[in-house]
């Protein structure tokens, strides 16, 4: 069973192995949305607010990308920083910023929606729909679903601030609609949450290449040179190259004359279920292409065949199967069964090392007749534009006018009035859908005549703001006025006064608000 003597077959080890791959570790931050005085999306009948939800999320998977770093069976080595740990505000500004600071590689913002109790789903966003981005939402979205189950709101593009402004690929995910009486329930939930927070942990797993992997899971290895659960059955050497899952690994030559070359792992689970069985190698151009395993589960018995001249030096996966508890499970390497392809001689040699059963991680179960997705939101769900031709504009009468004599307005007109010692301030008005972050922003034509210093004044949830702006630059363009917290529903919003000793004019022509 262990033979001394050197097996002439041992000579076929001296061709190159190839090298399992070094994990790095990657630099991970995670943007908990809102907090503080900016509660997000509420729902107001279970008081229950998206700051705290996404708070909990967040630090789920700190936790979880924190453990798979220490455990040695993990998916990867992680890095991670998080925007807020408390229930804090952070400027978005300062999130983009304090994350190219640190240097991430990956930016991944949680957040839950919320549009009058109509809309349900899980969606998720990145600037473009390409590009690493694009890769690691396509992940977080299909995990997301295998999470919760929601509504498939899809994957979509858009240039919320987190995204715009981090230099790094950054995807922002909406886990569902906190208001929804289909959602709530998930969105509401420390266990759902923390569900929502392992599958992302498989999403960032997969970007990276990594198996998925849950820490702290059931997992069972049966070794080369585990005492009772590694049998052998034929002739096999023991290899002196290094890569292997434990101390050493063990090979033999599919064309030996004895045909009972069999490896067997033999676990002893700690519960019955679906197990994740994956084997470890050590890889080389002398390798069987068609190394045959056969795993023995309570269904019975499976063939899964592994080209063994890659994937060194890493777990892969042969399948779930379902195990009894106890000692009832195998795997065995068959030999006999792993010949090499016709014509190719120097394919004979197939190597067993170590056999991992991982608990296979449990999900929710999806609704039997999942809610369809309900209708997008109309554009005033994140984007509201107020122009003034609009009822929601306003103008004092008297000295304001309407005029079209420079391009670059929207829509038919726009308001001018010559500059003054009085406020005599115009003013627009919004109806936001949901309290929270909204990003102001207005445009005006532009024209040598302008003020240099009009004062837009913004009406927010923590008093007012003045901003002040150069009308003879910018025309026909929306310019930033900074975002600021609002309550939900009808009220002014922005005002601009013609207060200024610059220019001739201050002209009047639209805002935006832009939810963030």
């Amino acid at each position: 069973m262990n033979p001394t003597a050197i097996h002439p077959c041992s000579l076929l080890l001296g061709i190159l192995l190839l090298p399992g791959p070094v994990t790095a570790q990657h630099r991970i931050y995670i943007d908990p949305g809102h907090g503080g005085a900016d509660f997000g999306a509420v729902n107001s009948t279970h008081d229950t607010r998206e700051a705290d939800r996404v708070l909990l999320t967040g630090l789920e998977l700190k936790r979880l990308l924190e453990m798979d770093t220490t455990e040695k069976d993990g998916g990867g080595s992680w890095k991670v920083r998080m925007s807020r740990t408390t229930d804090a505000f952070v400027p978005l500004s300062t999130r983009s910023a304090d994350a190219n600071a640190w240097g991430a590689e990956r930016f991944l913002s949680i957040h839950q929606n919320a549009y009058n109790q109509t809309a349900n789903g899980t969606e998720s966003f990145s600037l473009k729909d390409s590009g690493p981005a694009a890769e690691l939402r396509n992940l977080v979205q299909a995990e997301a679903l295998k999470a919760w189950g929601l509504a498939n709101r899809g994957t979509k593009t858009a240039g919320y601030s987190v995204l715009r402004n981090s230099s790094m690929p950054a995807v922002l995910t909406e886990m569902g609609f906190i208001d929804s009486t289909t959602d709530h329930a998930f969105c509401s939930s420390d266990k759902k949450c923390r569900l929502y927070a392992r599958h992302l942990l498989f999403a960032l797993q997969k970007h990276y290449g990594f198996d998925p992997y849950l820490p702290g899971s059931v997992s069972v290895i049966v070794d080369n040179r585990s005492p009772e659960g590694y049998q052998e059955t034929g002739h096999w050497e023991t290899s002196p190259y290094r890569g292997g899952w434990g101390r050493d690994s063990r090979w033999a030559n599919v064309l030996d004359e004895n045909p009972a070359n069999t490896a067997q792992f033999c676990p002893k689970l700690p519960r019955a279920g679906r197990y994740e069985v994956s084997a470890w190698w050590l890889a080389g151009t002398n390798r069987s292409p068609a190394a045959t395993f056969v795993i023995e589960h309570s269904g019975g018995s499976t063939r899964v065949t592994q080209d063994q001249r890659s994937g060194g030096g890493q777990w892969n996966l042969l399948g779930e199967f379902e195990f009894p508890v106890g000692d009832g499970a195998k795997v065995i390497l068959n030999g006999a069964l792993s010949a090499a392809a016709p014509g190719d001689p120097t394919a004979t040699v197939i190597s067993a090392d170590a056999i991992r059963f991982v608990l296979a991680p449990d999900s929710s179960t999806p609704p039997p007749n999942p809610d369809p997705p309900s209708p997008e939101p109309p554009p005033a769900a994140r984007e509201i534009v107020v122009d003034n031709a609009s009822p929601d504009f306003h103008a004092p009468e008297g000295r304001w006018f309407k005029a079209t004599h420079t391009p670059g307005y929207l829509g038919a007109d726009y308001h001018a009035r010559r500059v003054e010692s009085v406020s005599n301030p115009v003013s627009w008005s919004a109806n936001l859908p949901e309290s929270g972050q909204w990003e102001v922003f207005a445009r005006w034509p532009a024209g040598t005549n302008r003020s240099e210093a009009a004062p837009y004044v913004i009406l927010h949830k923590d008093g007012s703001t003045t901003k002040i702006v150069n009308q003879r630059k910018h025309n026909n363009t929306w310019v930033s006025l900074g975002t600021y917290p609002f309550t939900a529903g009808p009220a002014p919003r922005v005002l601009l006064s013609c207060w200024t000793r610059s220019g001739d004019f201050v002209v009047a022509d639209a805002i935006k608000l832009v939810r963030r």
